[in-house]
Order: structure tokens, then sequence, then C-alpha cells
């Protein structure tokens, strides 16, 4: 997603996993509770978690969308959907384009399908094949997983280094080019439960616009970041609307498989 005015600290990508129960942390709390996260993280015995997982990514920016939702049970189950959307221009109609992918192994069958929106294609695979191919796929999606994940608990070392020398929960960032107030907020709802969360405005000659950052980590592990950011922006004395989101969760331990129609595709 395109970052325009609001720009706001790595460490404050993130969002509050909503349950009842969570409290209100001081900004010194807040860094004891990221500390005790970070050291579990530090630990030799840590691993992520490797028998399920869902993740999703979702953007919309200025009305274009995307969306991505894979989904994996080791050595079993993997399944990825990704749908991108263009809105009409006047010298283009909308689009839509999209594309699953399944690879599975039910009632004795192993089965690798497609879906493109346009045609639907699948086919059987002997058992050594099949382990080939789920095992570079699943691979390759713990990899991308792995990686996410390591930028939460960078981000966490960066908004533990940023706080350790400040007593203050609300700031205000100055440029010569802009002017961007911040104001953050910090809760928990128990062990292991941390969400840090930012909101920005800017109204100067720059612009304006406000914004909202935040980042959730539970059961010592990274689950999701969420962003929204809406206003004007100035580029040679024009105004430029911005209207953008995103959201990124990873479900750790949970995977709800979902399975094609396969009637309704044609063997290969």
């Amino acid at each position: 997603m395109k970052k325009h005015m609001l720009i706001l600290p790595s460490m404050l990508l993130v969002s509050v996993l909503a349950a009842c129960g969570s409290h209100t942390l001081t900004e010194a709390q807040a860094v004891e509770v990221a500390k005790k996260i970070q050291a579990k993280h530090a630990e030799t015995s840590f691993a992520y978690p490797q028998d399920k997982l869902t993740l999703t990514l979702t953007s919309v920016e200025n009305g274009e969308s995307e969306k991505v939702d894979s989904r994996s049970i080791k050595n079993t189950y993997y399944y990825t959907y990704g749908t991108a959307s263009t809105p009409a221009t006047s010298t283009s109609a909308d689009q839509t384009l999209s594309e699953t992918l399944y690879l599975y192994s039910k009632d004795g069958k192993y089965i690798s399908a497609a879906d493109d929106g346009t045609n639907k294609y699948y086919s059987e695979l002997s058992a050594s094949d099949f382990a080939t191919e789920i095992a570079s796929a699943q691979e390759a999606f713990y990899k991308i997983a792995d990686v996410t994940a390591e930028g939460f608990y960078s981000s966490l070392d960066d908004f533990i280094a940023s706080k350790s020398a400040s007593s203050s929960a609300s700031s205000s960032a100055k440029t010569s080019e802009s002017s961007v107030k911040t104001t953050y907020t910090y809760s928990s709802k128990g062990d292991g439960n941390l969400t840090l969360k930012a909101n920005q405005s800017e109204d100067d000659s720059e612009g304006k616009a406000t914004g909202e950052e935040t980042i959730t980590f539970d059961n010592y592990l990274p689950v999701s970041v969420t962003s929204s950011s809406k206003g004007q922006k100035i580029i040679a004395s024009s105004a430029t609307s911005i209207d953008e989101s995103g959201e990124y969760t990873l479900s750790w331990n949970t995977c709800e498989a979902i399975y094609p129609d396969l009637t309704k595709f044609t063997k290969k």
C-alpha cells in the first residue's frame, strides 16, 4: 500500500485483538509487556507453530483493492486465493482478476486444482508427487509467514527503543515539510497480549488527513496489523484525495479448510 502524508514509525503498523477484559496500559507498562514478548521470542526453544496457519491480507486504496487468503494444514492441505480489483475510469471498464489454488489429500485421493475465475481444472496426483508438491508449497508459505512475523518483532524492538527514554504517550512530529500530531495508546487482555495503537492527524500546507495504525500480539505471537488514512494531500497546488486501508493477519494453529466442487472442474 502506498503511503502519502501519514508516515508512522514502523513499530506502530499494528492493531488490538478486541476482547473483553482488555485494559489500558501506561507507556511504561506497555514497554514492560513488550520486553516480555521479546524475551519469549529470544528463547532458544522458540518456534512458530507449524501444524496449521491462516494468513490474510487486504488492501484498499482509492477504489483499488487486493485480497489474499492462504491456509495450510501440515502435509495434507494448502489453499490460496488472491483477487485484485480496479474501478472504472473514463477510458476503461472496472476489472477484477482472481485465482484460487488447492492442493490437498482427501478420501484417499491427492488433488491439485486451480480456478482463475474463467477456467477450472484439477488433477489427481500420486502420493509421492503430492508429498513433493505440498512440501514445496508449504515451505514457501511458511517462509513468507516467518519473514512477516519477524517484522512484527523488529517493530517491537523499535517501539522499546523509542520509548525507553520517553514518559509521554502523546507527541508531535514536525519536519520542514509537514506537521503531524500523533497520540499513542496501549492495552492488554492478559499474559502475552499487547496492542499498540497510534492515531495521527495532519493539517498544514501539505494537506489535511487523519490516520490510525495498530499492532497486536497474542500468546506472545504476532497476530495482526491494521492501518487506515483518509484526507487530502496537496500536489502542485492541487488537492488529491487519500482513502486507504489495510489489514494483515496471522492466525496461528487455525485453518478452516475450503475444498473445491470438482463436479464443476475439468479433469486434466
